[in-house]
């Protein structure tokens, strides 16, 4: 929570809480389904089979799978540990074709490398190096 709260008080926003408030596929989750698309198909299937309107996000790391995964229509998707070219191929891609994809970038993203990557146009950053890499503060009371 309070990793959060630093977050928006430093000007940055948690589009994710947690697991629950989007249905997150990660690349292990595409893996075992057998690709993006099979993933975000089954992922529709379930939460149109509970009910339960949730967004469905998907993770890729090549552009084989951006592509694949940007037919099975998902609500968005992470572009992990990609280059600033393919970065912008995979923006210009879905902004032709699928407008209405939310595109995601992550993985290794720095604060060195945040500018760079949102110049590409995608709609999200996340960039763990702002809080993992955080140094904890030594307070503490010493009584002699």
């Amino acid at each position: 929570m309070l990793e959060k709260r630093a977050v928006r008080d430093g000007g940055g926003c948690n589009h994710r809480f947690g697991l629950f408030d989007m249905m997150l596929i990660k690349d292990t989750h595409v893996k075992a389904a057998g690709g993006p698309a099979a993933a975000v198909r089954r992922a529709k299937m379930t939460a149109a089979a509970a009910d339960f309107p949730i967004k469905i996000e998907v993770e890729v790391q090549t552009r084989e799978e951006f592509e694949e995964a940007l037919g099975a229509s998902p609500d968005r998707i992470m572009l992990d540990n990609m280059s600033i070219a393919l970065i912008t191929d995979c923006v210009n891609r879905a902004r032709s074709i699928a407008p209405r994809v939310e595109i995601e970038a992550s993985g290794s993203i720095t604060l060195d490398t945040i500018v760079a990557v949102a110049e590409t146009g995608v709609d999200f950053i996340s960039c763990g190096a702002i809080t993992h890499s955080v140094k904890a503060l030594d307070i503490h009371l010493i009584l002699e």
